[in-house]
């Protein structure tokens, strides 16, 4: 009996080991990578004229995915001109990075 009580014990303590899924570098590139398929994705956006490149993310965890600052870098060529700017951008991105709810 106490044989039995402590492999279960055992096999008690081993499953309650939580391991991380992500380590802070994957998450910020698995982020980074959600990001830029949202925002190439989104509504009327032509990839051939704009480029997006994320320089940046500043993540904070929350009950139900992720509350993420990025800092974009866009690159858009247009017949006239050539547009080239940073700015930010804010997003609260789902645990499983499917969705993605853009805040500015």
């Amino acid at each position: 009996m106490k044989k039995m009580f402590s492999v279960l014990l055992l096999c008690f303590v081993f499953a309650c080991v939580h391991k991380a899924e992500y380590t802070p570098e994957e998450l910020k590139a698995k982020l980074n990578e959600t990001m830029t398929t949202y925002l190439y994705k989104s509504i009327n956006n032509d990839s051939t004229k704009v480029k997006y490149h994320i320089t940046d993310v500043i993540y904070s965890a929350i009950p139900n995915g992720w509350v993420c600052e990025f800092t974009v870098k866009m690159h858009e060529n247009r017949p006239d001109r050539i547009i080239d700017t940073t700015g930010r951008m804010s997003a609260r991105i789902s645990t499983d990075f499917q969705t993605v709810f853009r805040r500015y």
